[in-house]
């Protein structure tokens, strides 16, 4: 038995060994897959960083060159709006000074006294001057009005496209927001789940640490055990020598016993034939005893002849009465005494050969 333990300890300690390193080899895979999966983790992250911090690029860039286009549009605008109020203002300096030679005209052919005639075709040509200035005038002002309304309507388009544009950037970055959301979440689980790995890879390394303890102390229990099967082996030894020595003396002990068990049953049979010999002896007794009657009864009828010879019969036959009463009386109280102590003899002599009996039958199964 100490043998096959000993194998299957062993073995066990062989297949733990083997666990041991299979699972020494899983936690370098798992912890090289951990590292591995965190570099590409942190790979990722700093692609999306810099895929995040190129479009905010982008979009900076996009807005400064938009709104440093529509700056030079408005300045474009403030120019022609300035050259065209110099314009309108230089045209009104010129009727106005048209106008003030007009009057002066008017004033100086009203003092000299010049014809009506003349003084009506100036006046003419003074009125068709100023009405074809302020016809062209009115042509240039709706001139630049258009202009004016195309540059205006050209800046909004060029701002609602800007603005569409900005929008399809905004969708775009929020899309570009959304999905780099879809991937912060997986790698937000990715990590969670490499961190229950690696809780699992701890409770793994705990575990085989557990393990190690273990057949260290199963080790340490091997030797215990080996020690104590060498004892038990000694003991074995000196149990069996004195098993050896022990069955001699129980064969020595055997045949005494023997002689003592053929020794009780002569003891037994010699109280039982005692116990017929007292049997026989009481009866002898309570026959002396009707014998004495008997001679009593005849001494009695003998006596009767005379009153001494029948006193003294009388009072010898009390006397033989007292005795005869007395001995009965010690007779009957012996005989219940006598086959008590005889009956407790031989349930004594029974028991103790029962348990020769069963000392022999033990000595012999020994």
């Amino acid at each position: 038995q100490i043998l096959q333990d000993r194998k299957r300890l062993a073995v066990n300690q062989a297949a733990l060994e083997i666990e041991l390193t299979m699972t020494k080899e899983r936690v370098a895979k798992l912890q090289d897959s951990l590292i591995e999966t965190e570099w590409q983790l942190q790979v990722m992250r700093e692609r999306e960083r810099s895929q995040l911090d190129k479009f905010e690029n982008m979009n900076n860039q996009l807005l400064v060159s938009k709104e440093q286009e529509l700056q030079a549009v408005l300045d474009n605008l403030r120019r022609e709006n300035a050259k065209l109020r110099d314009c309108l203002n230089e045209q009104n300096n010129v009727l106005r000074e048209f106008m003030q030679e007009h009057i002066h005209l008017l004033g100086f052919m009203n003092r000299t006294g010049t014809a009506e005639v003349v003084r009506q075709e100036a006046l003419q040509m003074a009125l068709g001057e100023a009405q074809r200035q302020l016809e062209r005038n009115s042509w240039s002002i709706h001139q630049l009005q258009g202009e004016l309304k195309r540059t205006q309507q050209g800046r909004e388009e060029e701002e609602e496209k800007f603005l569409a544009g900005l929008a399809d950037e905004r969708g775009a970055n929020l899309q570009l927001s959304r999905e780099l959301q879809g991937e912060q979440v997986k790698v937000d689980q990715l990590y969670s789940a490499l961190r229950a790995r690696e809780e699992e890879i701890s409770s793994l390394i705990r575990t085989v640490q557990t393990q190690q303890v273990e057949n260290s102390e199963m080790r340490s229990r091997l030797h215990d055990v080996a020690e104590l099967a060498s004892q038990m082996n000694e003991s074995c030894e000196i149990g069996r020598q004195a098993l050896q020595q022990h069955i001699k003396d129980n064969a020595s002990t055997l045949h005494f016993l023997e002689d003592a068990v053929v020794n009780i049953k002569c003891e037994v049979q010699e109280a039982s034939e005692m116990s017929g010999h007292l049997r026989q002896c009481l009866v002898e007794h309570e026959q002396h005893h009707e014998n004495l009657l008997q001679q009593f009864v005849i001494e009695r009828t003998r006596s009767i002849s005379t009153l001494d010879e029948l006193q003294e019969l009388t009072r010898r036959n009390n006397e033989i009465e007292g005795v005869v009463l007395t001995m009965s009386t010690r007779m009957k109280e012996d005989v219940p005494l006598v086959k008590a102590e005889m009956e407790e003899m031989q349930m004594e002599l029974s028991n103790v050969c029962v348990e020769m009996e069963d000392e022999v039958c033990k000595i012999r199964e020994m």
